[in-house]
């Protein structure tokens, strides 16, 4: 992540710990066609009776 403290001007002792990337792409860029997965094949849930 040091590449994000030199273009953002930070101190090397700064740790980026989150990049949040939104909006949307300009009209000439090329974007991967990615495709989520669906939550139950990264996810897993429990029912707890109370």
């Amino acid at each position: 992540m040091g590449l994000l403290n030199k273009i953002l001007g930070r101190p090397s002792h700064d740790k980026p710990f989150v990049l949040l990337v939104a909006g949307h792409p300009a009209k000439n860029s090329l974007v991967p066609d990615i495709v989520r997965k669906p939550l139950s094949e990264i996810g897993s849930f429990v029912a707890i009776d109370s």
